[in-house]
């Protein structure tokens, strides 16, 4: 299983939940490679950050090439799934992501002007389908601010837009709890029991149901 997190606009959390829901995976039994296609390095970096050992059921490495749909094909048999955080602006990486991809998650800030900024991660996952026309995907509405509405309005502005990829029933919301997970530790460590980690959890049962 390869799932994708992509969105060509930068700052809408990608990394963050990338390495969340894969986390998650990790923590529901199965063995994850996460991958850190972004030159950034965002993820890479913070796994430098690190100061305990990895659990053994997760393994990170970088793959910032437009070659990832055929790389990442030596490595499936070895994993359980696979997920890929894609960088902000390099769209021949994201769309080789994409091409490899069975489920594309695509970041969403809970605004009419981030969902078009995402237009052009919609044309790359459109473009795919062509080839591979069995790729699943959805948004996520993440980063919300707490207690506020904005977000009610999306599903009408992917109509209006005549964007048919659905919006996970999960929202993520900005909280601050997440600042303490720069020193290389996941959500889930950070915060044992907290909303955010309801939110964690709730997303990643979504895109599991996404496979059946």
């Amino acid at each position: 299983m390869i799932t994708v997190f992509a969105n060509q606009k930068g700052g809408v959390g990608k990394s963050t939940q990338s390495t969340a829901f894969a986390w998650e995976c990790m923590l529901n039994g199965q063995k994850v490679l996460l991958v850190d296609a972004d030159p950034q390095q965002s993820i890479l970096s913070w796994s430098d950050h690190r100061q305990i050992k990895f659990p053994n059921g997760i393994n990170i490495i970088g793959m910032a090439k437009k070659t990832i749909h055929r790389d990442i094909v030596s490595l499936s048999d070895d994993y359980d799934h696979i997920v890929i955080d894609t960088p902000g602006r390099s769209t021949d990486i994201a769309r080789s992501a994409i091409y490899a991809a069975d489920v594309v998650i695509i970041p969403c800030k809970p605004s009419q002007r981030d969902v078009w900024a995402a237009m052009d991660v919609v044309d790359l996952i459109n473009e795919a389908l062509i080839f591979k026309s069995n790729i699943k995907s959805a948004f996520l509405i993440n980063m919300k601010t707490i207690n506020t509405k904005l977000s009610k309005s999306i599903p009408e502005i992917l109509r209006q837009e005549n964007i048919n990829i659905p919006l996970l029933k999960t929202e993520v919301c900005k909280r601050e709890i997440y600042a303490e997970c720069g020193s290389g530790l996941a959500i889930q460590e950070v915060a044992k029991s907290s909303p955010a980690r309801k939110e964690v959890s709730d997303f990643y049962l979504e895109i599991m149901e996404m496979y059946k």
